[in-house]
C-alpha cells in the first residue's frame, strides 16, 4: 500500500501549476473551525493565537528520496512525501483565549493561482485548517529553512516565525478535513492529495471529511463550510514535520569537486549500492546535500548522465564505486 502511495505522490509533482490566472472574487465565503483551547492554550505557553487557512503544495523533494527505497538515512532526512506541504498562507484571525475553541474565518476571494493545480479552467485547491502561537505580528510567518542543501534561498517554518499548535490536514496517512475548492474537470487532478472514497469534490468550496488513504474501505463525506472543522493538536513530531515540510526542499544534485570535498558541518554518508554522497546535518529541520560520481543536476540516477567521474573519481571521495 505505501509503494502505491508513493506512486500517487510522484505523479502529483507532475500535476501542472496554473501560469497566471486572476482567481479574485466578490462573492463572501465563512470557514469555521474549532480547536481545543484549553491544550492549545498550554501549548501556546502564553502567546496570542491565529486561526488561519494553508493552502497545499505540491510534495517538493529530491529524486533520490523516491528512487532509493528502504534507506534508514534517507528516511530521516526526507520529507515524509504523504505529509501535507504548506504552500500558500491565506487569512488568519485571532483566536479568543476566552471563547469555547470555536473560530470564523471570512473569505472573499478565491484561492490564489499559486495555491491551485490544473488548468486555466479546470482546477482544484486544497487546504488545512491551523492553529499558530503568533510571535507578536498578528499574522501566520514562516521563518527561513535552515540549511540550503545545493538551492539557496529556500523557504522553511523552521526556524523562527510561528509555531504550528494544531491542523485539520496533516497527513494522507492519518484522517483529515480538508478545505477543498474545485472548477470544471477533475479528470487528471485526483492525484494530487488523493481523498480515498471522495470521487470528484463538489464544484466550488466544500469541507472533505476522510479516512486515512491506507485504510482499506474508507468513508468519506462532502459537505459545506457550514461544517465546523476539527482542528486537532498536533504531537511535537507532527508538528515539526509540517514546519519542515514548508517551503521547497532540495531537489538538485551537484557534481564533486575534482579537488576539495564540500566544506560545512553536516556528516557524509554513501548511499548502499549507488556512487550518491550525502551530508547531512539537523538544525531545526533536516539538512541534505547531495553529490553524485555520474548524473544530472536533476536527478542523480539519470539514463544520460551529464558528468561520469566514475573512472577518476576525486581523491577526497569517501564511497565505493
Amino acid at each position: 500500500m505505501r509503494s502505491n502511495l508513493l506512486a500517487l505522490a510522484l505523479l502529483a509533482m507532475g500535476c501542472g501549476k496554473l501560469n497566471d490566472l486572476s482567481l479574485a472574487s466578490g462573492s463572501l465565503v465563512t470557514v469555521k473551525g474549532h480547536v481545543d483551547l484549553l491544550n492549545a492554550k498550554i501549548k501556546a505557553n502564553g502567546h496570542p493565537m491565529l486561526g488561519g487557512i494553508i493552502w497545499a503544495a505540491l510534495p517538493s523533494s529530491h529524486p533520490v528520496c523516491f528512487e532509493v527505497k528502504n534507506d534508514p538515512m534517507l528516511q530521516k532526512v526526507c520529507p515524509d512525501p504523504f505529509g501535507f506541504f504548506p504552500g500558500v498562507v491565506d487569512v488568519a484571525v485571532p483566536i479568543d483565549p476566552a471563547g469555547d475553541g470555536t473560530f470564523s474565518i471570512d473569505l472573499q476571494h478565491l484561492p490564489s493561482a499559486s495555491a491551485v493545480v490544473g488548468t486555466d479552467v479546470d482546477h482544484v485547491a486544497y487546504a488545512t485548517l491551523a492553529v499558530f502561537a503568533d510571535d507578536g505580528d498578528g499574522k501566520i510567518s514562516f521563518g527561513p529553512r535552515m540549511g540550503s542543501g545545493g538551492d539557496k534561498g529556500q523557504q522553511s517554518a523552521s526556524a523562527g516565525g510561528d509555531a504550528i499548535l494544531a491542523a485539520s490536514f496533516v497527513s494522507l496517512l492519518e484522517p483529515q478535513q480538508r478545505l477543498s475548492f474545485r472548477e470544471g474537470n477533475f479528470a487528471g487532478l485526483n492525484l494530487f492529495y488523493p481523498a480515498p472514497g471522495c470521487g470528484t469534490p463538489p464544484d466550488g468550496f466544500s469541507v472533505l471529511d476522510t479516512d486515512a488513504y491506507t485504510t482499506a474501505d474508507p468513508n468519506c463525506t462532502a459537505s459545506g463550510l457550514g461544517t465546523i472543522i476539527d482542528v486537532k493538536m498536533l504531537s511535537t513530531s507532527d508538528a515539526d514535520g509540517f514546519t519542515c515540510r514548508a517551503g521547497r526542499f532540495p531537489s538538485r544534485t551537484a557534481q564533486p569537486d575534482a579537488l576539495e570535498p564540500p566544506k560545512g558541518p553536516s556528516s557524509p554518508y554513501c548511499v548502499p549500492g549507488t556512487d550518491i554522497l550525502l551530508l547531512t546535518g539537523q538544525e531545526h529541520c533536516p539538512q541534505m546535500e547531495v553529490f553524485a560520481l555520474h548524473g544530472c543536476r536533476d536527478d542523480p540516477q539519470c539514463e544520460k548522465p551529464e558528468w561520469d567521474e566514475r573512472a577518476n573519481p576525486p581523491g577526497w571521495w569517501p564511497c565505493g564505486h
